[in-house]
């Protein structure tokens, strides 16, 4: 399959996204989410918290490497093959130019790679590692997951701030970031995509439910889903909710009706997954058991 065939659909992936991989594999003759993918378990991580796809074959995996709120430059982002083997342990890699503390959610647009770093996002190029940009995000506390549009906006959760930002691919030198939505009723949010018009989904940590943020910040409640500690989010190719729980080790899917599946248990701390639907997959970094673990998306 081509590597336009094999967009992926995860965390920081867009429903839109979703469907367009979608009809490619229908023309290239594939299944929608048909396994394409084989499960696999790879262990050797430091403290793995989020797992993007990467252009044209396998992920992307952040590594806090030390306590996830510390500035010790201590911070790095793995690559893995298709087969989920590591294609390259530190991709990118701190540097005294560039530090990278504790990487956590990351997003992929156009070539660049962002990953949210305390107080930070910053943006490395998705063929080599190098440095491209750096967002200092004003007043931020624990900078969390990252979703990018199509259009190059960038989502980023705060869950301690309790805050949502916004910021554009590619205008580091020109613009700042700005808060979209702030406030208790966000209720630590964490995992965060986009869907087809432009709103976002946003899974909270203290409360299980499930947000829709619109273009102008405006929050309202879609579903609660009566679990705790909720960490990613991604979208199926049916345009349903897949979501994991840190503290229950499980991945779910949310039907539109609200209705909540179990797709996977037992895995100890599921971070901020990876959807990845032309796969058949979803990517679970395992932070307590320093592992990333693909299991069938069914």
């Amino acid at each position: 399959m081509s590597s336009n065939a094999r967009r992926a659909v995860c965390v920081a992936a867009s429903l839109a996204a979703a469907f367009a991989v979608l009809a490619a594999a229908a023309a290239a003759g594939e299944a929608p989410g048909g396994g394409l993918g084989k499960p696999f378990e790879t262990q050797g991580f430091s403290t793995p918290e989020s797992v993007a796809a990467a252009p044209g074959g396998g992920w992307f995996v952040s590594n806090i490497n030390g306590q996830p709120a510390a500035k010790d430059s201590n911070g790095f982002i793995s690559k893995l093959a298709a087969d989920g083997s590591v294609a390259k342990l530190r991709f990118v890699e701190s540097t005294r130019e560039h530090p990278l503390h504790a990487p956590k959610g990351l997003a992929v647009h156009k070539g660049t790679l962002y990953a949210t770093d305390i107080d930070r996002l910053v943006g490395y190029s998705a063929e080599d590692g190098s440095f491209v940009e750096e967002f200092d995000l004003p007043g931020a506390k624990f900078a969390n997951d990252v979703a990018a549009s199509a259009e190059g906006a960038l989502y980023v959760t705060d869950s301690q701030a309790d805050r949502i930002y916004r910021a554009k691919a590619g205008s580091a030198l020109k613009e700042k970031p700005v808060v979209l939505a702030e406030g208790g009723h966000l209720a630590g949010p964490n995992g965060v995509a986009v869907a087809p018009d432009g709103s976002l989904r946003v899974c909270t940590t203290r409360t299980g439910k499930i947000l829709k943020v619109s273009a102008g910040g405006e929050v309202s409640v879609l579903h609660e889903t009566g679990k705790t500690a909720l960490d990613g989010l991604g979208f199926d190719s049916r345009g349903d909710i897949v979501v994991s729980s840190f503290s229950a080790g499980e991945v779910y899917r949310v039907d539109k009706a609200g209705k909540v599946e179990v797709l996977a248990a037992g895995l100890g701390s599921a971070a901020d997954i990876c959807v990845d639907a032309a796969a058949g997959l979803v990517v679970v970094p395992r932070f307590q058991q320093n592992a990333v673990k693909a299991v069938p998306l069914r």
